[in-house]
C-alpha cells in the first residue's frame, strides 16, 4: 500500500508559505486590533488568561461579525485557496511521476481527493 504520507506532505509547506504571506500578516494584524478593543470593551484583562474555547469564541465571534466582509479578509482567503490549490497540484504532480504499483489505477481527480482529504485528515489531527 502507498504511504499516506504522500498524500498529505504538501501540508506543511502550504502552511508555512500563508504564514509567511503578506495577507496573513495584515489579517493577523486586523484581527488583533479587533480582540484588543473588543476585550477592552468586555473588560477582560488578557487573552492568554482566557480558556481555550473562549478565546475560540472571541476569535469564531470576531470573523463572522467583523471582519468575513472586509477587503483584508476576503484577500487573506484568495491567498489560502490559491496556495492550497498549487500545492494539492504540486502534490498530484509528484504522485504521477511515482511509478508505485498502487496509484496506476488511479484517475487524476481520484488522486487530487486522495491529496486532499489526506491533508485535511492532517490538519483536523494537528487541530487541538
Amino acid at each position: 500500500p502507498v504511504c499516506l504520507m504522500m498524500f498529505s506532505e504538501w501540508v506543511v509547506p502550504c502552511k508555512e508559505s500563508v504564514l509567511k504571506s503578506t495577507e496573513w500578516r495584515k489579517v493577523s494584524q486586523e484581527l488583533h486590533t479587533i480582540l484588543s478593543d473588543k476585550l477592552k470593551r468586555d473588560r477582560v484583562g488578557f487573552f492568554a488568561d482566557l480558556s481555550f474555547n473562549e478565546q475560540l469564541a472571541y476569535i469564531k465571534q470576531i470573523k463572522r461579525y467583523q471582519l468575513k466582509d472586509t477587503k483584508i479578509y476576503q484577500e487573506f482567503l484568495d491567498k489560502l485557496r490559491q496556495s492550497v490549490e498549487n500545492y494539492i497540484t504540486i502534490q498530484v504532480e509528484k504522485l504521477e511521476e511515482t511509478e508505485h504499483h498502487s496509484l496506476t489505477n488511479l484517475t487524476r481527480l481520484d488522486k487530487i481527493l486522495h491529496v486532499t482529504a489526506e491533508g485535511t485528515a492532517q490538519l483536523l489531527h494537528d487541530f487541538p
